[in-house]
């Protein structure tokens, strides 16, 4: 029987189910894409351009940013500290852009590491007058002042990933998610490139037995100490204190590269493994490991 013959119930019959396999696929493909925008959303509320200030407390040391109208995101705790610029202004946006990969049932904190965990503190100035409106696009007195904070806990078993929980507005952290390494990694600052911990301001480009050729006439109070030049090339804050107390107990002073250097070194932490230590050119102390330092003490 040909097309134009076929009976008119046949007709709407097929009509039909091909519109039943139509809605279908779109609600399945609906359903996909939610999953898939649930997974990828954001988890907080909160755009880079609302973000006031981010504390990152991480094994002891506190890092304050500052996001300055002339000068962008500055570290701004503790002062005097050189950082990286650029991974300063791409804080925030790896903030806001933040993805779980996996939720995780609630469980003992301690079993993901989040009960010492690095914590991250954002300070953000959201709009009352509707969702996603950034703070310079409100008409004053619409800002809603919010803290949120991060815990950031342990690597899974394969180290691809990291757990952490989020407290956006309550005191009570009731998901653990996973987030990826990288990001993690991002996150908590742990790389010297943020921190710039070569205090004394050396070339990481170069090898360290070229740092150290271009280290010259090194005197320790006085004293002509030329040996201790593979010592200083190996040397980097371990941990920034702040403005505290300093009695400068050794002054060593050297040459890189023409230009004049100096550090104070002063008493031994109390566990004996650090000295503290500060340059010239700052009022914050950090600690140095004393191995491979105790030539100058």
């Amino acid at each position: 029987m040909s097309a134009s013959l076929r009976k008119p119930e046949t007709a709407f019959t097929l009509a039909g189910i091909a519109a039943a396999l139509l809605v279908t696929y779109v609600i399945a493909q609906g359903n996909v894409w939610l999953a898939s925008y649930r997974n990828n959303s954001g988890l907080w509320d909160v755009s880079a351009a609302d973000m006031a200030r981010i504390t990152i407390i991480n094994r002891g040391e506190e890092l304050v940013f500052e996001n300055s109208p002339i000068n962008g995101w500055e570290l701004i705790l503790p002062e005097g500290i050189p950082y990286d610029k650029a991974i300063a202004d791409a804080l925030p946006l790896t903030l806001a852009a933040l993805k779980a990969e996996k939720a995780i049932s609630a469980a003992p904190f301690s079993d993901f590491g989040l009960d010492q965990p690095v914590i991250i503190r954002v300070f953000a100035r959201t709009s009352s007058a509707g969702a996603h409106v950034h703070t310079a696009e409100a008409a004053p007195g619409q800002f809603t002042e919010t803290e949120y904070e991060l815990r950031l806990g342990d690597a899974n078993s394969d180290g691809s990933s990291r757990y952490f929980s989020i407290q956006p507005k309550t005191r009570i952290y009731a998901r653990i998610y996973t987030m990826d390494a990288a990001t993690a990694s991002a996150l908590a600052l742990d790389s010297l490139s943020v921190r710039d911990k070569n205090v004394l301001n050396l070339n990481r480009s170069l090898r360290l037995a070229d740092i150290a050729a271009k280290i010259t006439t090194i005197r320790v109070n006085g004293e002509q100490r030329p040996e201790l030049s593979d010592a200083l090339a190996r040397l980097n804050a371990d941990r920034f204190i702040g403005e505290i107390p300093f009695e400068a107990e050794l002054a060593v002073e050297f040459d890189y590269s023409g230009e004049a250097r100096t550090l104070y070194l002063g008493a031994p932490s109390p566990d004996g493994e650090y000295y503290y230590a500060k340059t010239p050119d700052s009022d914050v102390v950090f600690t140095v490991l004393r191995r491979g330092l105790d030539g100058f003490l």
